[in-house]
Formats: structure tokens, sequence, C-alpha cells
């Protein structure tokens, strides 16, 4: 009997795993708008993300540390920003959202290392990530993965959302966007880590 659950549940493992490739697209920039160059003091563009950076636990030097960001200012309309840090590679078939914000003041084009923990800015909104905290959490992939891809995605969008607070996900924050809001101008970095 234990034998015949041990395959079954083989069985499924593998269907599950063909059923839901790795990785996914890069998060989508919508044609037509223009783009914000973002920067980090923490990690060059397609760089490895240093190990303070990482989920306690998850490497060398792990700290769950938010890396330092800056982006250039949005057009005319701009009311605030959203980050989200999405890693593509994560073994969901729909990827893993490790930070998301939201309300960024518009007069806001930075955020310092450590800015998670130590102080957002004032409105600012930091939602749930999908291990479930309303909080930062840093890169985590299985040992032995080759290195994930972890992309910064900053948007300027054209509002203040209003009716939810640290609860809202980072695809339910996009969903809104899309059925009562507007991008603007949407910026992406990228930072790599594995172990």
């Amino acid at each position: 009997m234990n034998v015949r659950i041990l395959v079954l549940a083989s069985v499924v493992l593998a269907a599950s795993a063909a059923a839901y490739p790795t990785p996914l697209a890069t998060p989508i920039i919508p044609s037509g708008i223009p783009t914000l160059a973002v920067s980090s003091t923490t990690f060059t563009n397609g760089g490895t993300i240093p190990g303070a950076n990482v989920t306690v636990g998850c490497g060398t030097g792990a700290a769950n540390i938010s890396p330092q960001l800056s982006w250039t200012a949005g057009p005319p309309g701009t009311a605030s920003y959203t980050i989200h840090l999405f890693d593509t590679d994560a073994p969901t078939g729909i990827g893993f959202n490790h930070w998301v914000v939201f309300n960024i003041p518009a007069s806001v084009t930075s955020l310092d290392a450590n800015a998670a923990t130590t102080g957002m800015p004032a409105g600012a909104i930091i939602g749930l990530n999908d291990g479930g905290t309303s909080a930062y959490r840093g890169p985590c992939p299985p040992a032995g993965d080759a290195p994930h891809h972890y992309y910064v995605t900053v948007t300027a969008v054209d509002r203040i959302f209003t009716g939810f607070g640290p609860e809202v996900t980072g695809a339910r924050l996009e969903f809104l966007l899309s059925k009562g809001g507007k991008i603007l101008a949407r910026g992406q970095y990228l930072g790599l880590y594995g172990r």
C-alpha cells in the first residue's frame, strides 16, 4: 500500500512540474509608455544580489535587508509609485513576489537600503509578499538551483490607492491598477541570486 502511494505521489509531482514550467516571462512593460530609469547602489543591473539582501538562512551574510533603489521621476500626472520584487524562476508556476510596495509619494524617487525595516516614506505601504507577510522577503531560491532572476519593477501610476492596506497582494494590486488606474511609466532592474 505504501509503495502505491509513493508511486502515485511521484506521478503527481512529475505532472505538476511539467504543468508549471519556469522561468516565467519577464514582468510586462506596456508598449507606448515612458521608461523609468531604475538603478541601485546595492547591486548592478544584471548582477548578483549581495548576501545581506537575501533571506536569513539562505546564504552567507544573509540579513534580509531591502536594497537601495532609485528611479527617474514619472511624467506629469504621476500620483504615486509601486515597487515589485518578483522571482520569475520560483518553482511555483506563478513566480514569487518578494516585495510589494505601493503609494510611494510622487515626490520620492529613491529608497535607502533597509528602508523596509527602518522606515518607508510617509504614506507608502508594504503589501503582502508571497510568503504571507507585509514585509521585504529577500531571495531564497532552492539550494542547487541556477541563479534566479529577480526583477525590481517600479511603476508610476495616476492614483493613490485607497480602500485597502498591507493585506493587499501584488497580483491584486496589479489587477486593481489594470481595472481602475493607469500605468504612466515603468522601469525594471534585474538582480540574480543562486545558492
